[in-house]
């Protein structure tokens, strides 16, 4: 992560400043410092006030009027509290020559933190575009607030062109340029104000590792193709109307030393409320950005310039305006579109564990932020739809059922919820596993209530949130459907973020057909989570793909697997596909393998063994046609056998045991037992004792000594031999008492 360096330049220039500081504002400084950006259109600067303290009037805590050193149309506050990871709440407004703007609160803005920080930061707060600059700060809290210190970055971005005037000249360039947004595809690119348009600052046209400048050299151009979308804001005021002069501010905060130091904007894309979109991160298709720390690598961060808070988390927070919503829509559906991203849909990014809904918000990257804000978060289900209609591919071929459907009934217990909402639908219930079985479980019970008779594919939902605990590595899901019923069990652990199958079932209208799930699991203490689930109709098989072999349960000591299918001609069909999975519901695809359409059978060697083997073929096309799951068991490995124990009994006789025979996959089917005259050749079988690692010997001739060895047979018919590794001239007397705990322990 980049990390923010502070700049002293010079003991005169601090000196003068800190005079000017203490003599207008003594009871506020012990020590102040000012770092001013290399690019200097507009200027910005920091000021550092060392232990902070506010007075009280009575009734609040408030600070004399802080006189800024430059004026300014945005200012963003960073502290270090006295107290280490203490947490406090104030409040800033900012005027000009003692007259006033509205107090306004500032929280914690989580996009602007970076790992190792040790200040706190807060949300940029604007000049109203009536005002264009201010000259003054203060702040207030209800409570006694004492600060080791405070940064106040002073931005003043004034000077430029209107929106009006940007919106102008791009037109004008992409007339030029030959751009037409009407003809590129479907879903075109929206209008989008360039960096050269807006960005009037010389830093933001350098070349990336050529621009003579510490911050703006260290960030390099790097590029991954997307599959992601993240929804943020920018948590900044939303009583500017110059959103031109607001674009100009976030930037040099982001981009230059004294701000981020990030060498560029973090976002890709700006939308003002408005509904004009400003290009961000270095522009281009695929560039990563520094916008969701894990995420930012096959992400594509769009920020809505404001707040979007619910007035219970942050009381100056309002819905986007429509027009803001439509450029949103329109900017997700060309990428969306471009990039072939399933909406709807979850998967895996390069740098995060786990996986991540393809359209989501800031706050369901990691779960520890409030981004994009309630408000906006709370519509994203809405713009999904929305930009699946754009696409022509609305989701109607799945059901869903959200957890707080009508159609889910659950057990009347203390139900939690994340702190920051996430879940599919912008939220979610999970509670605490459990390994009592006779403990009163908390469940859900989802009944499906098809349309239509026929075979149903069953998806559930796993989300990643921020409990601060491990998921459960076995939440059992029983599935009551036309045949009876099925329980499977997941590892949430391993799929928080993704879509679940549980297979194909056959399902009826007005039926008690459901899916069951409760806390009972293996493991106790971890998160148990209940959210969407979804089905949609499958082709039945039945006469178009038969699986003749291997058949259902069917045991290979050969990890050469030869695998054999019949089908019927089908319309539309484009193909075969094999796959072969280490889960019923095939999530977990170990081989895959693209076909012609008139083969019936594939021979492959697998890498390894597998207690269970899922495997199907499918028939591709439209519809693609599933053939149903069988399940194999592959154990080319031989049983172990360890060390073996020789007791001379007390009736003259000779026990001979093996304690360590075992057999990972398949298990242990039978043992025999060998032995001969120490010196010969020969070996005699002493027989079989089912799978019993304890055999009585007597000697043929007692005057003779005998050496042994064990062979063990698994399930599916791997042999292995132990070494010869005892004898009677090594055996151990026993006494009765001795004899009993060997023989029955």
């Amino acid at each position: 992560m980049k990390r923010r360096t502070w700049i002293d330049f010079g003991l005169l220039a601090a000196l003068i400043l800190l005079a000017a500081l203490v003599v207008s504002r003594p009871q506020l400084l012990a020590t102040s410092e000012a770092a001013a950006s290399a690019f200097n259109s507009g200027g910005m600067e920091t000021v550092v006030y060392h232990n902070l303290t506010l007075q009280s009037d009575g009734w609040t805590y408030i600070s004399d009027p802080i006189d800024a050193p430059i004026s300014f149309n945005a200012v963003v506050p960073e502290w270090r509290t006295a107290v280490v990871n203490e947490e406090i709440s104030f409040e800033m407004r900012t005027g000009k020559n003692g007259v006033w703007e509205a107090w306004t609160p500032v929280l914690h803005s989580h996009d602007l933190l970076q790992e190792g920080d040790v200040h706190d930061i807060g949300d940029m707060l604007v000049v109203p575009a009536v005002d264009r600059t201010h000259n003054q700060v203060q702040l207030r809290a209800y409570t006694s607030l004492a600060l080791a210190e405070l940064r106040l970055t002073y931005i003043d971005t004034s000077e430029g062109p209107t929106v009006e005037e940007m919106v102008a000249t791009q037109a004008l360039l992409d007339a030029q340029q030959g751009y037409d947004t009407q003809a590129t595809s479907a879903n075109p690119k929206p209008t989008v104000i360039s960096r050269e348009v807006w960005c009037t600052d010389s830093g933001c046209a350098c070349p990336p590792g050529g621009c003579g400048n510490s911050c703006l050299d260290s960030d390099p151009l790097v590029y991954q193709s997307v599959s992601h979308l993240v929804v943020h804001h920018t948590v900044s005021s939303n009583s500017s109307a110059d959103w031109a002069a607001v674009m100009r501010a976030i930037w040099r905060f982001h981009a230059l030393s004294g701000g981020r130091c990030w060498g560029d904007i973090g976002y890709n894309y700006l939308i003002d409320m408005n509904g004009v979109i400003y290009e961000g991160h270095r522009g281009g298709d695929d560039v990563v950005g520094t916008h969701a720390a894990g995420a930012n690598k096959g992400s594509m961060g769009v920020s809505l310039i404001g707040t979007f808070t619910w007035p219970e988390e942050y009381s100056v927070g309002i819905a986007p305006p429509q027009s803001m919503r439509n450029s949103l829509v329109d900017l997700l559906a060309w990428k969306a579109d471009q990039k072939n991203i399933d909406v709807y849909g979850a998967g895996y990014l390069p740098e995060l564990y786990g996986g991540r809904t393809r359209l989501m918000g800031h706050r369901d990257v990691y779960g520890t932020t409030t981004c994009p804000g309630g408000q906006a978060h709370a519509m994203l289900p809405e713009i999904r739809d929305q930009v699946a209609q754009r696409l022509s591919w609305l989701d109607t071929s799945w059901y869903y059922i959200d957890e707080l459907d009508s159609r889910v009934t659950r057990s009347n217990s203390n139900w939690r919820t994340p702190t920051y909402q996430c879940g599919y639908n912008a939220h979610s219930t999970y509670t605490w596993s459990t390994s009592d079985q006779n403990a009163s479980p908390y469940w859900h019970e989802y009944r499906f209530d098809v349309p239509s008779n026929g075979v149903y594919e069953l998806q559930v939902f796993v989300p990643y949130c921020n409990t601060g605990q491990d998921e459960t590595n076995s939440a059992n899901y029983t599935v009551y459907h036309a045949n009876g019923s099925d329980t499977f069990t997941v590892n949430q652990e391993a799929r928080v973020g993704l879509w679940t199958s549980l297979g194909q079932f056959e399902l009826s209208v007005n039926s008690n057909h459901r899916l069951y799930l409760d806390d009972i699991t293996n493991d106790d203490g971890n998160g148990v989570w209940f959210d969407d689930i979804r089905l949609r109709p499958v082709t039945v098989t039945t006469g178009n793909i038969t699986l003749v072999a291997p058949g259902n349960s069917t045991n290979s000591n050969n990890r050469e697997v030869t695998f054999t299918w019949e089908t019927e001609a089908v319309s539309n069909s484009t193909g075969l596909r094999f796959e072969a999975a280490t889960d019923q519901g095939m999530n977990n695809i170990v081989y895959s393998q693209t076909l012609d359409g008139g083969t019936t059978s594939l021979t492959h060697t697998f890498g390894e063994d597998y207690q269970a083997l899922y495997w199907r073929v499918i028939v591709t096309g439209n519809p693609e046609i599933y053939s149903p799951v069988r399940q194999i068991l592959i154990d080319a490995t031989a049983p172990t056998i360890g060390a073996s124990s020789v007791y001379e009994m007390p009736g003259g006789y000779y026990l001979i045991d093996n304690a360590d025979i075992s057999d990972a996959l398949s298990g242990i089917d039978t043992i025999e037992l060998n032995y001969r005259e120490v010196g010969n050749s020969v070996w005699i079988s002493a027989g079989t004792n089912g799978n019993s690692t304890a055999f009585a010997f007597n000697a043929p001739n007692p005057s003779k000594s005998y050496e042994f060895r064990y062979i063990a047979t698994d399930q599916v018919g791997n042999t292995a031999t132990s070494a010869v590794d005892a004898t009677t001239d090594q055996a151990i007397a026993l006494q009765a008492a001795a004899f009993a705990a060997v023989v029955f322990r």
